[in-house]
């Protein structure tokens, strides 16, 4: 055999593998990525805007609705982005805190809630064995023998383009119902720990400052007291104060800050 003759059977032998390669190739599946395959960078930096954006509503509500319990503009005092983030944990754990309080205050009512689901489950199951045994039953000749019922076509055709245009209106209801539920969500509950919070401390400074756990404070400018009352917000330039229901804001310029002074109950008592 010449070396032309062997070298055309190789190629013909090596074309028939190649062929025979592609269509195992063809036929085989895509093999499933591992998780360690998935585009990782992307989905945290997703998960890392969808985060922080959450993060800055509920502290702009929280920051806002407890200046607004003061009768405060919260423009009069403006925060930056890091206090937006720390005021939306100190938020987040309030109404945490807030939950697993109603919880527990109202265990029994919410045991009885669960109880009434799980009874109605039942009773749904009940009521769907009980209407395939009706239709079995009807569908059973004297004879023993089992009859075939069916709908007409056309009704059929009804029926399934009345559940379609039904499923379609009802999940676009809902998608577009909730979407916007879902995006407020954040500044719902960064809105009820700011008022949560400044309704718990407006409690306390009412008691006075001779009791109250917060400490007062006075505003001094030339010598003289100007002001007193407890600091709910403060910037550069100006301060808040609360004192007896009512709120005072007040330029800094000039003025002076001071804690008031507790008389020592126990000194004074003799013994």
């Amino acid at each position: 055999m010449s070396t032309v003759e062997s070298d055309q059977k190789s190629e013909k032998t090596d074309g028939k593998h190649s062929v025979e390669r592609r269509e195992s190739d063809l036929g085989k599946l895509p093999e499933p990525k591992s998780m360690l395959d998935w585009p990782w960078p992307v989905i945290v930096s997703i998960v890392g805007l969808v985060s922080l954006g959450v993060a800055y509503s509920l502290g702009d509500a929280y920051y806002n609705a407890y200046l607004a319990k003061f009768s405060i503009e919260p423009t009069a005092f403006p925060i930056d982005k890091a206090r937006h983030l720390v005021l939306s944990l100190y938020g987040a754990l309030n109404t945490v805190a807030n939950v697993q309080a109603w919880l527990t205050e109202n265990t029994v009512p919410i045991l009885k809630f669960v109880a009434m689901i799980l009874f109605g489950v039942a009773v749904w199951v009940l009521i769907e064995k009980g209407l395939l045994w009706a239709v079995e039953r009807a569908s059973r000749r004297a004879d023993g023998t089992t009859r075939s019922i069916k709908l007409w076509p056309i009704v059929v055709r009804f029926f399934t383009i009345v559940f379609w245009i039904w499923t379609t209106v009802g999940i676009g209801s809902i998608l577009g119902m909730s979407v916007p539920t879902v995006m407020a969500i954040p500044s719902v509950i960064g809105e009820s720990a700011g008022n949560g919070v400044a309704t718990d401390q407006m409690r306390d400074f009412d008691r006075g400052c001779w009791v109250s756990e917060a400490r007062c404070q006075i505003v001094i400018k030339s010598g003289k007291e100007v002001v007193r009352g407890y600091i709910v917000a403060q910037s550069a330039t100006h301060v808040a104060l609360y004192y007896e229901r009512n709120t005072v804001q007040m330029p800094l310029d000039g003025a002076e800050i001071r804690t008031v002074e507790r008389p020592n109950f126990d000194q004074a008592l003799p013994r």
